[in-house]
């Protein structure tokens, strides 16, 4: 049960600083409170914990313009960020994790400023059948984050420029291009900018969760710890990952998210195993790596270690692994009907 609320606004738009910033709330947030997050970037391409950064936006551009490239602790797809771009974060201790009362305040929100908008699909809010905010979402031990974007007036142009999905994942939604499933709110009402979407957050904040929210101080917060957590998210391994070669590819699309599985075979055992995806679990991916590892690669064995990831489900992951065991049925079925 919620019984405080607090907001942090910041002006800084260094995505580095801000996605430390969101670890630091996340993990330093108490049982009992929630704290709303309200940031913007400077022109950024924010990857899922688990993608291929090469796959999923064009780098050799990014460096060219300026972009910063970051790779997020959550999971879920690619996504690009300016300043027409409003950012939250639901922080909160696992028991008093809400996704659909989280998600309620940025639909109250958005109500609040004359437009009706609707939660469609695994993560999305969208208005005329067109997304305006994407979410994800986070857990390590018993802290927890929701966060996502709210398109105000982004550069469509450049989103269509550094964002290169799968033409796979477009063609599932029945579109051909990012630009045409996505619409900035500022185009549907006028009178919409960050200072009064910011504005309608907070009061809808409080309305939801029906307490007044008190503001937390930049001085409150640890800066030997934040600059820690920056310098985790600045780190070239974390942004791009270890360049490792790899023998065997394995992709297929699903209806809770694309996955990619490399693998490295030597003497008929598979020596290293890696999973790409952009599936809203960020533990999924790095059990089944685990399981695959040292596993022999035949059949019966590969099956067997993708049935025991079962085991490792609970029912306290279902808001975060909703579809996990779902997916490793339709793991054990793609492996089932490969020839080895």
């Amino acid at each position: 049960m919620i019984d405080n609320i607090f907001i942090h606004e910041t002006q800084n738009t260094y995505p580095y600083y801000n996605l430390a910033m969101e670890e630091y709330f996340t993990l330093h947030v108490k049982s009992g409170e929630c704290v709303l997050f309200l940031w913007q970037n400077d022109p950024s391409v924010i990857i899922g914990r688990n993608q291929n950064i090469y796959v999923e936006c064009d780098t050799n551009s990014l460096k060219k313009d300026g972009i910063y490239p970051v790779r997020r602790l959550s999971g879920g797809g690619a996504v690009y960020h300016d300043h027409g771009n409003l950012n939250f974060t639901f922080c909160v201790r696992r028991r008093d994790f809400d996704p659909f009362l989280q998600s309620k305040v940025i639909l109250n929100a958005v109500k609040r400023l004359g437009i009706g908008a609707e939660l469609s699909g695994r993560n999305d809010l969208t208005v005329m059948g067109r997304k305006f905010s994407g979410h994800a979402f986070y857990k390590t031990g018993d802290h927890c984050y929701h966060h996502g974007t709210i398109l105000i007036n982004a550069d469509m142009s450049k989103m269509m420029r550094y964002l290169t999905p799968d033409r796979e994942k477009l063609a599932a939604k029945g579109v051909s291009s990012v630009k045409s499933r996505v619409i900035n709110l500022a185009d549907i009402s006028t009178g919409i900018d960050k200072d009064t979407l910011c504005k309608s957050l907070k009061d809808s904040f409080s309305e939801i969760y029906g307490m007044e929210a008190a503001a937390i101080s930049g001085e409150s917060i640890d800066k030997d710890c934040l600059k820690a957590s920056e310098k985790k998210f600045l780190s070239p391994d974390f942004i791009f990952g270890a360049d490792v070669s790899f023998d065997h590819k394995i992709k297929k699309k699903f209806e809770w998210g694309i996955i990619e599985i490399l693998l490295s075979i030597k003497d008929g055992t598979i020596s290293n195993a890696k999973v790409l995806s952009d599936c809203m679990d960020t533990q999924f991916p790095n059990l089944l790596g685990n399981a695959l590892k040292g596993c022999s690669y035949d059949e019966k064995a590969i099956l067997s270690a993708v049935s025991g990831l079962n085991e490792k489900i609970t029912d306290e992951d279902r808001f975060f692994g909703a579809n996990m065991k779902k997916a490793v049925n339709d793991i054990y079925e793609l492996f089932k009907n490969l020839s080895y």
